[in-house]
C-alpha cells in the first residue's frame, strides 16, 4: 500500500497524473488515471524531497546507475557497469510491458468472476472490501 502511494507521488511530480484506486467492486488493485488537480496534493515533505532531486539534476549531478546484483560491484569494470545499465534499461522496459499485460489480464479475470456472482453476493463482497479498506486505513495511522 505504501509503495503504491510513493509511486503515485512520483507520477504526480513527474507527469502531473495520479493513479487513484478504482471504485469498482472487483479488483481493488485496479487504477484509473485522474488529473492531478482532482487528487490531493502531496505533502510538504514529498515536495521538499522532489525539489532536492530536481536541484541535483539541474546542477549536473551524475545520474546513479542501477543497482548491481549482489557481489557484482567488486568484480565488474566501469565499462561493464555501463553495459549492465543498458541491459537493465532494455529489460525493465520489457518487464513493464509484461506487468501491464498481467494487470489487464487480472482485471479481465476479475470481471469474469464478478459476472458469476448474484446481486446479493456482489453487495456482500463490496461491504467486506470496504470494511477491509477501512481497517487498513486505521492500521496505517
Amino acid at each position: 500500500m505504501r509503495r503504491s502511494l510513493l509511486w503515485s507521488l512520483c507520477l504526480v511530480l513527474v507527469s502531473g497524473v495520479l493513479l487513484v484506486p478504482s471504485t469498482s467492486v472487483v479488483g481493488e488493485d485496479k487504477a484509473e488515471v485522474k488529473p492531478a488537480a482532482a487528487a490531493k496534493k502531496p505533502d510538504k515533505k514529498a515536495q521538499k524531497q522532489a525539489g532536492k532531486k530536481a536541484d541535483k539534476k539541474a546542477a549536473g549531478a551524475k545520474q546513479a546507475s542501477p543497482r548491481l546484483p549482489r557481489h557484482y560491484g567488486d568484480v565488474v569494470t566501469e565499462d561493464q557497469r555501463e553495459r549492465i545499465a543498458t541491459a537493465f534499461a532494455k529489460y525493465n522496459a520489457k518487464l513493464a510491458k509484461l506487468r501491464s499485460e498481467i494487470k489487464a489480464m487480472t482485471a479481465e479475470r476479475d470481471q469474469t468472476i464478478e459476472g458469476m456472482l448474484t446481486a446479493e453476493q456482489k453487495s456482500k463482497l463490496a461491504k467486506l472490501k470496504a470494511d477491509a479498506q477501512a481497517k487498513r486505513k486505521t492500521a496505517n495511522k
